[in-house]
């Protein structure tokens, strides 16, 4: 049998594969392009040990200067002429100082824990060495450490010695943090993380994780990605200074208000379920993990229900509504939404806007809301004007810059840059 035309159909589809791939390797490994300095024609019969025919129409040597073909585009070869013509041949520049290629290699910062990045080289995309490839947010098990060190980064890129030392005050003076507070506040943002952690797992998102893990609320990572990309890039300043306290994401103060809530948790237990108490402010201890429109959490006691510890067990209960007794022994509290009365009834708060010498508030009762003004509640109950700076002042929401130091109205100064 006559096995030469097998042969060059063989010998010509290893030939169109070299034309194809733009480069030839040598017997050593070196690669060298088709037109280097030894200018061996590929096609030329004398030079070529294959014999290997070029396929060009006119059949004109690919190195020769009078006869070179145009760029071809989808050929694997970056031609000049063809860096902005085509993307298939001429990829766009990587900029990694490292040279590392785009595909399938891993990427510090892109927030992916990718096989072959760990803690210790990436700690932007792995948490503790484990994966964090849900690009919807943070999972259970990293969130307060994730919070820590968002926390930290912002506190040690924007605020000085003495506003950290002010950051940690509530911290210091918690009960539930007694254990914690010699080493508070920290002494640089490594050690800040770590102590930060500690506390966050006690108040106030401990016992949120622990809840959600129950199936007592729900966890959206989504919200909590959100919370910590406002905080990461936030601008030094009021802006950060308004991240660092948000208590309806991060703040270590628990929200407050019609509304108000952390984003990132729900309260889902229903009226006869099981429910736990949580750390996070009044509505924490009364209300736990039931929710809110409908139930309180009852930790029962000889007493009937009572407020007790975060995380302690209990059963929801119906929430007092509209016109209802509301009772702190037994406790029995109004829905959220509603206030209770000095006479012990659920009320609705007052929503009607108010000018400067309305009155807002009877007895601890807001009537309303001040427009450009403050209700002073611990003096005349009226709208009083917004205070200047330097003037008197015991809470922010009296000045007209929302700032209140050491009784003082002023202008933030809070976490300005270091």
């Amino acid at each position: 049998m006559n096995n030469q035309p097998l042969l060059v159909s063989l010998m010509l589809a290893v030939a169109l594969t070299l034309l194809a791939c733009g480069d030839s390797t040598d017997a050593e490994g070196v690669d060298t392009p088709n037109n280097a300095a030894n200018n061996s024609p590929n096609n030329d019969p004398n030079n070529d040990p294959n014999n290997t025919p070029n396929n060009t129409p006119n059949n004109t040597p690919n190195n020769d200067p009078n006869n070179e073909p145009g760029p071809e585009c989808g050929d694997g070869v970056c031609d000049t002429g063809e860096e902005a013509s085509c993307a298939q041949d001429c990829p766009a520049p990587n900029n990694d100082p490292n040279n590392t290629p785009n595909n399938d290699t891993p990427t510090c910062g892109d927030g992916l824990c990718d096989e072959g990045e760990s803690a210790v080289e990436c700690p932007e995309d792995c948490d503790d060495g484990q994966p964090n490839n849900d690009p919807a947010g943070p999972g259970l098990d990293t969130l307060t450490q994730e919070v820590a060190e968002a926390l930290c980064e912002g506190l040690y890129r924007c605020c000085s010695d003495g506003d950290i030392s002010t950051y940690f005050l509530p911290h210091i003076n918690h009960p539930r943090l007694e254990d914690l507070e010699v080493n508070l506040p920290p002494t640089d943002v490594t050690s800040c993380a770590t102590e930060l952690r500690q506390v966050l797992d006690v108040v106030p998102f401990g016992p949120w994780v622990e809840a959600a893990r129950q199936g007592l609320a729900t966890f959206n990572p989504t919200e909590a990605a959100a919370c910590l990309n406002e905080l990461k890039d936030a601008a030094c300043g009021e802006e950060v200074g308004r991240a660092l306290t948000d208590s309806n994401c991060w703040g270590f103060g628990a929200p407050f208000g019609p509304g108000e809530g952390r984003r990132m948790f729900t309260r889902t237990s229903q009226q006869g379920a099981a429910c736990v108490t949580l750390s996070d402010g009044v509505g924490g201890a009364f209300f736990g993990s039931c929710d809110p429109v409908t139930s309180f959490c009852c930790v029962p006691s000889d007493r009937g229900c009572a407020v007790r510890p975060p995380l302690s067990e209990g059963t929801c209960q119906p929430a007092a509504q509209q016109g209802e007794a509301c009772t702190l022994v037994p406790v029995r509290v109004c829905a959220t939404n509603l206030d209770c009365s000095s006479e012990g009834r659920c009320t609705t708060p007052g929503t009607a806007s108010l000018g400067v010498g309305d009155t807002c508030a009877e007895g601890f009762e807001l009537t309303g809301e001040c427009q450009d003004s403050y209700c002073d509640l611990l003096g005349t109950n009226l709208c009083e004007p917004l205070k200047a700076n330097g003037s008197d002042c015991t809470a922010g929401y009296e000045c007209q810059s929302d700032i209140c130091t050491d009784g003082i109205c002023a202008d933030l100064t809070f976490c300005t840059g270091r």
